[in-house]
């Protein structure tokens, strides 16, 4: 089934809808619901996810900070969240990781399975975590 035939199947969506200007985001992240019921993501403990970062960062030569696994352990489970959401979360749980710490290994955790980039619009992109 191809993306198109799933929005107006699913989502009764018409031709009209797909020529909406206002119609671009909705479509963008309804592309994504599609294409993760495709692909169902892995399910992650927050244990096999420190495992897994540790052997990442061992295999590519790279140091398994204290931050790195800081990040992990407190990575929101089910929710869509955003680098700035986590940053938020860790600084009023009294957690010292900078946000460039974080916006320097979102691309870590998300080649290592952790977390999977949900939708993205404009400069804002959120990712949802694999962990449960």
């Amino acid at each position: 089934m191809n993306a198109r035939k799933w929005l107006t199947d699913k989502k009764g969506l018409t031709e009209h809808d797909f020529m909406e200007s206002g119609m671009i985001d909705f479509i963008s992240e309804l592309m994504e619901e599609w294409h993760s019921s495709l692909i169902p993501s892995p399910t992650l403990t927050r244990d096999t996810a420190i495992e897994l970062i540790k052997e990442y960062c061992r295999n590519n030569n790279m140091r398994v900070t204290p931050e790195r696994l800081t990040i992990v352990d407190n990575m929101p489970i089910g929710l869509k969240f955003g680098v700035e959401q986590i940053y938020l979360l860790m600084k009023n749980k009294g957690l010292r990781v900078s946000r460039a710490t974080l916006y320097n290994n979102i691309e870590l955790l998300s080649k290592c399975g952790i977390i999977r980039t949900w939708a993205q619009s404009g400069n804002v992109v959120m990712y949802k975590s694999n962990i449960k």
